[in-house]
């Protein structure tokens, strides 16, 4: 950030672009669900699900258009996961298909649920975080009154010693939305480098639970990808989370 000063001490941490594969080191994603020119599947953390500058070929959509036999300009995804975030992203196998889907994103009718282990114990223990964001610069969102309008609700679902389990529903679709809502309330996601610190384990700890929205006859559908293992215990003792939470 071009306004910070860098003090004597500070630590610095620096998120490196995902390195280049090739298709064929990617594992093909599971698919969730599929019903004619739409799929639901699941994506890994950890690898970038469309191209970028520093992924042209190594992405999920490479392998799953490798899995489907189809060219990867086939595919359409329907919006967009952060490389370092798991879970439910929908791709549509038409132009057509992805078109109808964006109107429903523009009209309201998706709704998306995630699950992220924060730093700190949100009070009051559930809410909306209402912050404007300004487009990214140099890969960062910041918050500012000048902002597109953002919302984002959250509800606390297990208490950990210092660090929580969180489900999230952005209200809004901005670039990094739940990443810098959850910093600007004073609880970043456990493992994020851009907004928050690392933490032993690695990995950012926000998830892509799952995905409401138009299906068959219009009648609402609803895929779940269940969070990987990591997510079953506390980043901060290790231990199993007792009961664990209801997804």
């Amino acid at each position: 950030v071009a306004s910070r000063a860098v003090a004597a001490g500070a630590r610095i941490a620096i998120e490196a672009e995902a390195p280049h594969r090739e298709p064929s080191e990617i594992p093909a994603p599971k698919i969730l669900w599929r019903h004619g020119p739409l799929l639901a599947v699941e994506k890994p953390a950890g690898v970038p699900l469309v191209p970028t500058r520093g992924a042209v070929v190594g992405t999920v959509l490479h392998a799953l258009a490798r899995k489907l036999r189809r060219p990867v300009t086939s595919l359409h995804p329907v919006h967009r996961l952060d490389a370092a975030v798991s879970g439910v992203a929908l791709v549509a196998l038409e132009p057509a298909a992805a078109a109808e889907m964006g109107r429903a994103f523009a009209g309201g009718l998706v709704r998306k649920s995630y699950v992220a282990w924060v730093e700190g114990i949100p009070e009051p223990p559930e809410g909306v975080v209402d912050a404007p964001l300004l487009p990214a610069r140099g890969g960062v969102v910041r918050t500012s009154p000048e902002g597109r309008p953002s919302r984002t609700a959250y509800r606390l679902i297990h208490r950990g010693q210092d660090r929580a389990l969180v489900m999230l529903e952005p209200l809004t679709g901005r670039t990094h939305q739940l990443r810098v809502h959850c910093a600007h309330f004073g609880h970043p996601i456990v493992g994020d480098l851009k907004y928050g610190r690392s933490w032993p384990g690695g990995r950012l700890l926000l998830h892509a639970l799952g995905v409401v929205f138009p299906g068959p006859g219009g009648k609402p559908k609803r895929v779940v990808s269940p969070p990987p293992g990591v997510f079953f215990d506390d980043p901060t003792t290790g231990r199993p989370l007792d009961p664990p939470p209801a997804f």
